[in-house]
Order: structure tokens, then C-alpha cells, then sequence
């Protein structure tokens, strides 16, 4: 089961992948709710992993504040004392949600070092050690210096034009000498480099092109990203998914007249499983759709009663035990389901050295 379940806003899935990714690249195990069928397993999936999971993370947004099932998970995570807010808007967090303190990722493009991500990380690893998180005030996203580049590229298109203006009237004389201006670097850094050659050796290469430009929009190998993922195509095709169908099941017991409650309870938990076994044999007996079919029960008690008719309440009569069974069982196994497979060609991905 995977440590952290992350809650999240449908409308914020991509700032949500951004976080699930980088938490995965630091060796934490995550689930979220991506890849899985709606419908009735859905939300039991949901369900089941947010009550196991050894840490939430609630991504807090304009959307997420006013979203019932958002709200409905952080409540159940607060009550488990396994919160890990996180700020992904401006916004004021819901009520009843303000004494754990949330991590600031406003703005935040995946660059992993920011002070802010390593905040994340630092509380999330000490909710899953079991240790207080950190009380110091959360840091705020660096802001990007792709604007700070552009003024400078655009004071310096504005000086060359003043040199060549000048030169071209004979103004030089009038004209300041300026310190050469510095040229951007040729080659990629090292952690880029890293991150480029890992990228070019996944198998989901698609996505890998998409992880790199999110780490490295300005970085030497971002043009070469990109024709990559223009060379995106899509192939249909079909997968085999796990499934998991909940349902209700019913038993009762069917002895003789004089059986002991014990025997009456056992024979209707053996009625119980019959039918739920009844139940999984319709999936199972679908070969073409469904396998690795199985049956898990739940916990099967029974409710026993004397039928006997006594006419005094001193009469020794024998009892008469009539038992049933209400309980509830998951037909689980794998199911045929449509999938679209990404496919992101060349140009090569090799990198420079």
C-alpha cells in the first residue's frame, strides 16, 4: 500500500501530477486517483486507500476549498492526525483545517532544490517516521528567473541597436564603451545532463519529455524535448486493470430442528459464501473479459434465535436456533479495459557530452 494518498481538485490534476512526480522522484510511494475506472470501484478505491494511507496530502486551491469529497478526505485525514496541507492558490484554508500549519507551493514549476519543495519533503518524511513536522515557517516558492533573462536579453537587443545605429551615423565618438555582455552557456549542466539522459532512456518516453521540461523549460536539451513530444502519436489497444467489485451478501442457516447454535451459525456462514461465491462466478465464467478472479469475504457474524414455542417460561423445551448472515464480500481479479498507449519517436535523445 503506498504511504501518501494525494486529494486533490479534478480541475488541478496537472499541478497535482507535477507534486506526485517529485514526490516518486524522492523514493516516496504514492496513490492517487489517476488510472482508475469510475464507477462503483472508484469510489471504493478512493476509499480504501485514503483510510490506509500513512499520509495525506491535501493540495489546497480555489477549486479544492469549495469541493465536498476534498473537503470530505481532509477531515477524515485530520481525524487520523495524518494531514500534510499544501498551498497550491491564494486562498484562505477552510474552516477547521487552520491548526495544521500547510506548506506553501504557490507558483512552484517542479523545480525539486526550491527551499519550498524541500519543505514538503521534510513533512512528509516526518509523518511517515512518526516524528513532529517541521515548525519553522513555510518557504516560499523561488520565482522563476525567466523574466529577469528576458529584461536582460531585451536591455542588451536595446544597447546593440544603439551601437549599430551609432556606428552606422559616425557617433562612436559619443557613444560609452559597454563591458561585454555574457553569453549564455553552450552546454547543459551536469544535473541536467542526468536528467536528460535518464529521460531519454525511459520507456514512457512521453512523459519523460514532459517530467524534463518541467525541471528544465530553459535548459539545452528544451528544444529537442519538445520536437520529441511533436512527434507524439497515439496507438489504441487494450490492458489488462485490476478490479474490484463490492456487494452485499445474505445466508441462512438450513438444519434440523434440534441443531445447536453453533451449527446453526456455521451453516449460515457456509450459505453466505455459497452465494458470494455465486456472485464471483459471474465474472469469473467471463473468460474474455475477466481473470485471476477471487472471492474475499468479509467478516461473516451471525444473529441467532430460539424459535422454540414455549407456553411457560419454565418450559423445558429444546431450542429451536435459526441463524442468518448479512455481510459483505469484493469479487476481485483483472478486467479488459480500453487504453491508449502514448508513442514519442526520435529525433534522437542521446545528449551531448
Amino acid at each position: 500500500m503506498p504511504d501518501v494518498f494525494v486529494s486533490y481538485e479534478r480541475n488541478d490534476a496537472d499541478r497535482a501530477r507535477t507534486i506526485v512526480e517529485a514526490l516518486r522522484a524522492a523514493g516516496i510511494s504514492v496513490w492517487w486517483d489517476q488510472g482508475i475506472q469510475s464507477g462503483a470501484s472508484w469510489r471504493s478505491d478512493i476509499e480504501e486507500n485514503l483510510v490506509k494511507a500513512r499520509v495525506v496530502v491535501c493540495l489546497w486551491s480555489k477549486t479544492s476549498v469549495a469541493s465536498d469529497f476534498v473537503l470530505d478526505e481532509a477531515r477524515l485525514a485530520s481525524e487520523r492526525r495524518v494531514l500534510c496541507p499544501i498551498l497550491i492558490d491564494d486562498v484562505r484554508i477552510p474552516l477547521g483545517f487552520g491548526e495544521t500549519q500547510a506548506a506553501n507551493l504557490i507558483g512552484w514549476r517542479g523545480a525539486q532544490r526550491d527551499p519550498a519543495w524541500q519543505y514538503v519533503l521534510e513533512s512528509v518524511r516526518a509523518r511517515l517516521s512518526g516524528m513532529r513536522p517541521p515548525e519553522r515557517t513555510p518557504p516560499r516558492p523561488r520565482r522563476p528567473m525567466l523574466p529577469l533573462a528576458l529584461s536582460t536579453l531585451g536591455a542588451a537587443a536595446a544597447v546593440l541597436t544603439i551601437l549599430v545605429t551609432s556606428e552606422q551615423l559616425g557617433w562612436t565618438d559619443f557613444v560609452p564603451s559597454f563591458p561585454a555582455a555574457v553569453q549564455a552557456p553552450t552546454r547543459a549542466t551536469p544535473l541536467e545532463q542526468t536528467a536528460w539522459r535518464a529521460a531519454s532512456q525511459r520507456a514512457d518516453r512521453c512523459e519523460a519529455m514532459r517530467e524534463f521540461l518541467r525541471l528544465h523549460p530553459e535548459g539545452r536539451y528544451a528544444a529537442q524535448a519538445q520536437t520529441i513530444l511533436a512527434s507524439r502519436t497515439e496507438v489504441p489497444g487494450q490492458r489488462w486493470a485490476p478490479f474490484a467489485q463490492p456487494s452485499v451478501v445474505t445466508g441462512a442457516s438450513n438444519l434440523s430442528a434440534r441443531a445447536s447454535e453453533a451449527s446453526a451459525c456455521q451453516s449460515a456462514q457456509e450459505s453466505a459464501q455459497r452465494n458470494a461465491r455465486s456472485g464471483c462466478d459471474i465474472y469469473s465464467g467471463d473468460t474474455l473479459r475477466f481473470r485471476n478472479v477471487e472471492l474475499a469475504m468479509g467478516n461473516l457474524s451471525c444473529e441467532c434465535r430460539d424459535h422454540a414455542i414455549r407456553i411457560n417460561p419454565n418450559d423445558q423445551v429444546d431450542p429451536i436456533w435459526r441463524c442468518n448472515v448479512r455481510s459483505t464480500y469484493h469479487c476481485r481479479g483483472e478486467t479488459v479495459e480500453t487504453a491508449t498507449t502514448e508513442f514519442c519517436g526520435e529525433p534522437s535523445a542521446e545528449g551531448e557530452q
